[in-house]
């Protein structure tokens, strides 16, 4: 057989199913789609929680789960397939910030400047005055609930 009807195994791992979770430690959350309706999905307590990717098989990915039981935390491995399970997109924003932080890391060592990289809380809007003369004052009143369809 030569090497050219044999698929490589990157080409494999993007036309596979769990071609996106090919690699573990990826951010997962199990889910319903609402196009697979006789399918068997999850339990209901792991819908929407975010997990860890720690087993990935040519149909189903095992998910690192924590549960809170009374006053503690379980870690749950739960395997699911993959229809039933989506890349979670809770960490874009961190990712995205130690880029643009390791890009103004570098400028400021060209220029020889140092930078603040630390996220600041939105600051109090400033004052203002409002003025009445082009602003007529209005008064108004809840709207009487109404039963009739």
């Amino acid at each position: 057989m030569s090497s050219a009807t044999v698929p490589s195994r990157r080409a494999c791992r993007k036309s596979s199913p769990t071609g996106a979770f090919a690699k573990k430690k990826k951010v997962a959350e199990p889910r319903a789609p609402p196009t697979l309706t006789n399918t068997p999905l999850s339990h209901k307590d792991f819908h929407g929680k975010t997990g860890v990717v720690y087993n990935v098989t040519k149909s189903a990915v095992g998910v690192i789960i924590y549960k809170q039981v009374g006053n503690r935390y379980i870690e749950k491995r739960v395997n699911l397939r993959v229809e039933h399970v989506r890349l979670s997109r809770s960490r874009e924003e961190f990712i995205v910030r130690v880029k643009t932080n390791a890009e103004k890391k570098r400028k400021a060592k060209e220029e020889g400047t140092t930078v603040f990289l630390k996220r600041q809380a939105d600051k109090p809007r400033e004052a203002r005055t409002i003025s009445a003369k082009d602003n007529k004052p209005e008064s108004f009143a809840p709207i009487a609930y109404d039963t009739h369809i």
